[in-house]
């Protein structure tokens, strides 16, 4: 049976399809990612080939409940296995159903003539190379596809002439006919979102289109503040529930360099929190991604959220200080609380459960555990603060903690902290003389207790932290965390022991039991 757990699955696939051509792995787990970002999905592949993005469609399609539907005009062989014998060994066949030897073109009209409405979340068309059958084929796909539905373009980079077969015979053999019809239907009215991606990645370019909900959505990409992503026709946010007075107004601050995958899962969880939509915003900082990271993830997020990205020139410092202080310009000033994120996984209530520690002038700075381990889990007993939280004796939902405690993954706080951290004397929340990586978080949470802040670890606000690929961390990111853990560690707790007068960091103090707020707003 295929492993349930995320990374596993991936691991799965990668080793069934391992040497099997042409889409590259991490193309692959982009398509399973984005497969995720919905329940049920119905998806759709045009030219299977030899069944190796199919099999990563449909092993996300399994574990969402849904199904894919997948065509190829041959039936080609890799060291004598079809598409169809690669998912039997996957043991994805039930949920999957490949047709071979049809012209696409005929294929869909049987397929959409028994399904005339709009049902496809996901459509992956690797093209035919021709633009005869592969505009038909898009347009067609277009038409059928959900709101919020996803439409990917393999071959933007296919040209004809450079590309295709010598005695091939085409109509504009020095133009990518692919990224002619990706250009085309970018430009229709429905289309909520454009990205290109691979380029950096795989060396050849995807395109991607997600379909509108209601009207065209706004990205900011300034420094402005920021304004809803989709309005109802009298001009007004969205949301389904309209009760903004009774909660506080969160900005949710999200930085992010290389991690498009990640990046779509941790959206996606923000996108079934249980919080009002027009009671919260996204600031997403791109930190100098070479790909497009920040705008491929904003397909998975719904389209009623006000969002802000903006993405900085070069990048990939660590130096969140200086990140974190330009989210927290880059946010809405009417915002009560701001909250902190990375590459983590969260509960539906996550937004729920830090806001109700803000909801008075009393100041707190909010974390809880960053559980680990190979299956995604919300056990606190997974954390490694958690023991300290243990030796007080008492189990608690929420513990008094020390500053080291914090996290910078997950961590929020109160407007009326900043505030007196400004009257303080600090001209920025956070410091930005400090570099590299780590203590910026536990920098900022010492000067907060120094002026009457509680730092509080709470069981309820509990995220996920996915392992790290070496790998990919390595080769693509070019990110030696080791080496900037050991680096950043020294200088930086150097640097806050000098700034502050301690001759060395305080023991790690044991945590405190709390009563925790209700939740009810």
């Amino acid at each position: 049976m295929p492993p349930y757990d995320e990374n596993m699955m991936l691991d799965y696939c990668d080793a069934i399809s391992e040497g099997v051509p042409f889409t590259r792995p991490r193309a692959c787990h982009l398509l399973y990612h984005l497969v995720l970002t919905f329940t049920n999905p119905e998806v759709v592949e045009v030219s299977c080939g030899y069944g190796k993005a199919t099999l990563y469609l449909a092993a996300a399609a399994k574990r969402q409940g849904g199904f894919v539907n997948c065509v190829d005009v041959a039936k080609p062989l890799w060291k004598g296995k079809s598409a169809m014998d690669l998912l039997r060994q996957a043991e994805l066949l039930d949920i999957c159903r490949i047709t071979f030897g049809r012209d696409a073109r005929w294929y869909l009209l049987e397929l959409l003539r028994q399904r005339p409405d709009q049902w496809i979340d996901l459509a992956y068309i690797d093209a035919t190379h021709t633009v005869e059958v592969d505009s038909f084929v898009a347009l067609a796909v277009w038409t059928h596809m959900r709101p919020r539905g996803i439409l990917i373009f393999d071959d933007l980079d296919w040209v004809p002439a450079i590309h295709g077969p010598v005695d091939g015979e085409f109509s504009a053999p020095a133009v990518s006919h692919v990224q002619a019809i990706f250009d085309y239907i970018s430009r229709l009215p429905d289309v909520a979102e454009k990205a290109e991606w691979g380029q950096e990645e795989v060396k050849w370019r995807l395109g991607l289109l997600r379909k509108r909900l209601v009207r065209k959505q706004h990205i900011a990409k300034t420094d402005s503040a920021p304004t809803p992503r989709l309005t109802a026709e009298n001009g007004q946010p969205l949301s389904s529930l309209s009760l903004t007075m009774q909660f506080p107004k969160l900005s949710v601050l999200l930085p992010t360099y290389l991690q498009p995958e990640i990046l779509i899962l941790t959206l996606r969880d923000l996108g079934v929190q249980d919080y009002p939509t027009d009671a919260w915003e996204l600031i997403v900082l791109d930190d100098g991604s070479r790909d497009d990271s920040a705008e491929i993830a904003l397909m998975a997020l719904p389209e009623d959220i006000p969002i802000t990205v903006k993405r900085l020139p070069v990048g990939g410092t660590y130096s969140h200080a200086m990140l974190f202080n330009e989210l927290l310009r880059l946010a809405n000033p009417q915002s009560d609380v701001f909250i902190h994120l990375e590459d983590v996984r969260l509960r539906p209530d996550f937004l729920l459960q830090h806001a109700k520690w803000h909801r008075t002038e009393v100041t707190f700075l909010v974390t809880g555990p960053m559980c680990e381990g190979p299956v995604e889990t919300f056990e606190p007993s997974t954390c490694s603060r958690w023991k300290l939280m243990q030796m007080s004796g008492v189990d608690s939902q929420a513990y008094r903690c020390c500053f080291q405690a914090v996290f910078a993954k997950n961590m929020s706080y109160s407007r009326v902290l900043l505030d007196n951290l400004k009257k303080s004397g600090d001209l920025e929340p956070f410091d930005a003389s400090m570099s590299g990586w780590g203590y910026h978080e536990i920098e900022f949470a010492f000067r907060a207790g120094h002026i009457g802040a509680t730092c509080v670890y709470d069981v309820n606000c509990a995220v996920y932290h996915p392992t790290h690929s070496t790998r990919d961390e390595l080769e693509y990111r070019g990110v030696d965390r080791s080496r900037l853990k050991s680096e950043g560690t020294a200088r930086n707790v150097e640097y806050l022991c000098r700034k502050h007068g301690l001759s060395r960091l305080p023991e790690w103090r044991v945590g405190e039991p709390l009563e925790t707020p209700p939740i009810e707003f």
